[in-house]
Formats: structure tokens, C-alpha cells, sequence
């Protein structure tokens, strides 16, 4: 990712925010120390069940394309990809006529 060190500080921040929160509104209860590095690894492991992985790729077989998306993937690529080309043929067109 290319911002890790931000989204981490503000998850810090976060956590930090929401701790004193729940402390404020519950000075009593017990506190349970857990760090955030076992809280992510914790969520990560709860990511990777093997019926969360059947559910993803349920989803995806069933999403498939649907009614205009074939000709805005055509369109989309002609955008990114035609200055490319032109800017290519546009080279190569100058060095013939110069190479010739």
C-alpha cells in the first residue's frame, strides 16, 4: 500500500481515541491489554477461513458483466492505451522521414 505508515499512525490514533472513550464511559470495568499488533493479527486470521474463501469466490463466479460493461472496458482502454500508440506511430513516422 502506498500510505502503510499513515493508515497505520491514524489506526493508532484511533484505537488510542476509542480506549480512552470506553474508559471515560466505563471507568470501572476491567481493562483488557491488548496490543494492536494482536488485534490485526487476530482480524487477519479471522479473514482467512475457508468458508470466507468460498463465499468470495461464490461472489465472484456469480457477478459476471453486466449489460454495457463490455463496451465501457473497450472504450476505457482505448483512452488509456490510444495516446500510447499515437505518440509511438508519431516516432516512428519522424524517423523514417528523417532516416530516409
Amino acid at each position: 500500500m502506498f500510505f502503510d505508515k499513515k493508515v497505520n499512525k491514524s489506526m493508532e490514533v484511533m484505537n488510542e481515541r476509542n480506549r480512552l472513550y470506553l474508559e471515560k464511559m466505563n471507568p470501572d470495568a476491567a481493562k483488557e491489554e491488548t496490543s494492536p499488533d494482536e488485534l490485526t493479527q487476530i482480524a487477519d486470521e479471522s479473514d482467512h477461513t475457508e468458508e470466507h474463501e468460498k463465499e468470495y469466490r461464490r461472489l465472484n463466479t456469480e457477478a459476471g458483466f453486466e449489460k454495457g460493461d463490455v463496451p465501457a472496458l473497450i472504450i476505457s482502454a482505448l483512452i488509456v492505451f490510444s495516446p500510447v500508440f499515437l505518440v509511438l506511430i508519431g516516432i516512428m513516422v519522424l524517423a523514417w522521414i528523417f532516416l530516409s
